[in-house]
């Protein structure tokens, strides 16, 4: 297995909450769900492996270039075919869960590492 970099992550946001990157969590599914084509979109994921991040490792204090402070939790948005379906959502950490705010690059950033950190840790 190659070397896993933060560029070479897609974390993508966009402008609401349901726009913020895709995934299953542990917490209403199993390990092998998310192989599943109900829970990827109708692909197959066979030949794919599975890396995880634990909610408590999701930054919850990240400072922007402009003194603001995100934090990134989990927003349970099931899916008809995966009830599991959730996304990893960003608020600046002055408001309640359930808020969104687009984090800025630099900020997508440091959940980047936080990725690449639990995958040189060979979390399969």
């Amino acid at each position: 297995m190659g070397e896993v970099v933060p560029s070479q992550i897609s974390c993508s946001f966009g402008d609401t909450i349901n726009k913020s990157p895709s995934v299953v969590r542990s917490k209403y599914a199993l390990p092998e769900d998310v192989l599943h084509a109900d829970c990827a979109g109708g692909k197959d994921m066979s030949g794919h492996l599975i890396f995880y991040l634990t909610v408590e490792e999701l930054p919850d204090d990240v400072e922007s270039g402009s003194k603001e402070h995100f934090g990134f939790y989990p927003f349970h948005v099931p899916e008809e075919s995966c009830f599991a379906h959730t996304v990893i959502a960003c608020k600046k950490t002055s408001k309640p869960t359930g808020y969104f705010d687009e984090p800025t690059s630099g900020v997508r950033n440091k959940l980047k590492a936080k990725f690449v950190s639990a995958f040189q840790n060979n979390r399969i």
